[in-house]
This record gives structure tokens, C-alpha cells and sequence, in this order.
């Protein structure tokens, strides 16, 4: 645990916050807004904030939750941020997109009605153009080695969210106790000074781990402890034995009432 606190307490140095602050963004939703009241204690807060700052700006984030048979992994980042991992111009319309669009994809979102009660979907030309190239390029974001054994990827998908951020979700079979390591590998693709946040958890929701990552250091290490063991249920007895028990105990206590009462009567006589 004290190797993990110490990774997590790495610091960057007092110039990490003014940089991803300072990068230029080409339009507005190129980074992401995260809570900072909602990380860890043991986060990055002291080396990304100053007093009083509730939030901050990164280029993504990322969530991988141990579960008791895989690794899950969301990562969220922006629509243009995501589209440039395909090495498209995230601000050039796509050909279904109309004269409106002129090259801004954030434009391109519109929001229908569906038939299901109140509920909308998100649509977007950008986005539903190039979803099957960021669900392949999903499987490539990341290498989890585990124990020295790399873990391939079994299951990936990608989701469009109303507020125009791009969701990769993966799955991975469990890693083993002990070491692992994740390099991200998309930090060639990020503008310089944009970072992301990767929390680590286990079984339970407990943290182990949270800290950022940038192209100067694309990769983390973590220890995997043992699954957590949930102690059994206790199975509840049937309810004919519960009867049976009260029963007893019924007539016991009558019979021991009425025994007390005789051994009173002569006391009582007299």
C-alpha cells in the first residue's frame, strides 16, 4: 500500500496545471471538465489545484474497475478529442453533414425525440460516421500488462453522450495479483500540455490508485491485491422449523410458569 500511495502522490511539478490550462484549444469542447471533489483524497488534487478551485480541464479520464471476472475500463474525452485519434481534422464536417455544419463538429449534434417515454437520443454526423473506426481503435488505447503478461482486450464499444464527450468501454480478463502496468498509447495524438486522469479500483469501489498521465510519462503501475473475499450469506431456516422452535419454546415456558405457580400456592395458603 505504501508503494501505492507513493505512486499516487507523484507530482508534476507546480507548472502542470498552468499547462493544460494554457494549451490552446481549437475549439471549446476539446477537453473535459472533471470534479475535483469527486477523486480520491489521495489524488492528484495537490499537484493540479490552487486553493479553492473546484474543477479542472483535462484531455480525458479514465476509470478501470476490478471486477471478479475482468477489468473494466471507461474512458471519456471529448468529441473532437476522440475524432483525432483517428487522425481525422476533428473541425472538418464529414460528407453527410449539412451546409450549416461548416466545419465545426460540435455544430453537427442535434438532439430527436425517440419513442421510447421522454426520452431523446443524441445524434451526430461526426460521430456515427467514424463509430466503428473509434470502437476498432478502442481495442489499441491501452496496453495492461499483468505479471509480465499482456491482456487482450475481449470486448469494446463506444458511446456518444449528450453532452458531446465521446465513452470507450473495454473489458479485459482479470489481471493477477500482483504488478500491473498500464501504458496508454494515444498520447502521441494529444496537443502538448493536455493530460488525463486514471483511476484505479478495486472489487469494492476502494481506490487504488489515482493519478494523471501525460506524453512525458504515458503509463502507470499499480498492485493488484486479492479479490476480495464477501463473507456467505447464511441461509435462513425453513419456515416449518421456525413454527416448530416457537412451539416449543411455548410450551415450555407454560410449563414453567405453571410450575412456579404451584410451588407459590402454599406460601400463599399460609
Amino acid at each position: 500500500m505504501a508503494h501505492l500511495r507513493h505512486l499516487a502522490a507523484r507530482t508534476l511539478g507546480g507548472g502542470c496545471l498552468l499547462a493544460v490550462l494554457s494549451a490552446p484549444l481549437a475549439r471549446a469542447h476539446d477537453t473535459i471538465e472533471v470534479n475535483l471533489n469527486a477523486l480520491p483524497s489521495y489524488s492528484i488534487k495537490g499537484a493540479w489545484t490552487t486553493a479553492g478551485m473546484a474543477s479542472v480541464k483535462v484531455h480525458g479520464m479514465a476509470t478501470m474497475l476490478l471486477r471478479r471476472d475482468g477489468l473494466e475500463i471507461e474512458l471519456t474525452m471529448a468529441d473532437t478529442a476522440a475524432y483525432r485519434l483517428l487522425e481525422h481534422d476533428p473541425y472538418v464536417a464529414p460528407a453527410n453533414a449539412s451546409p450549416a455544419d461548416t466545419g465545426v463538429s460540435v455544430a453537427t449534434a442535434t438532439t430527436v425525440a425517440t419513442n421510447v417515454a421522454d426520452a431523446a437520443t443524441i445524434h451526430d454526423p461526426h460521430f456515427e460516421s467514424d463509430q466503428a473506426l473509434l470502437n476498432d481503435r478502442a481495442a489499441t488505447l491501452f496496453t495492461i500488462t499483468s505479471n509480465g503478461a499482456t491482456l487482450p482486450p475481449l470486448v469494446s464499444s463506444v458511446s456518444f453522450t449528450g453532452g458531446r464527450d465521446v465513452v470507450f468501454h473495454l473489458t479485459y480478463t482479470r489481471p493477477q495479483i500482483g504488478p500491473l502496468h498500464v501504458a496508454v498509447n494515444y498520447f502521441n495524438q494529444v496537443p502538448a500540455g493536455q493530460r488525463d486522469i486514471v483511476t484505479i479500483m478495486d472489487d469494492t469501489g476502494k481506490t487504488l490508485l489515482s493519478t494523471d498521465v501525460g506524453a512525458e510519462m504515458p503509463f502507470l503501475d499499480a498492485q493488484i491485491p486479492p479479490p476480495t473475499v464477501r463473507p456467505a450469506a447464511s441461509a435462513a431456516p425453513p419456515a416449518r422449523q421456525l413454527y416448530v422452535t416457537l412451539a416449543a419454546a411455548i410450551v415450555v415456558g407454560l410449563a414453567t410458569l405453571a410450575l412456579v405457580s404451584k410451588w407459590r400456592r402454599p406460601a400463599d395458603t399460609e
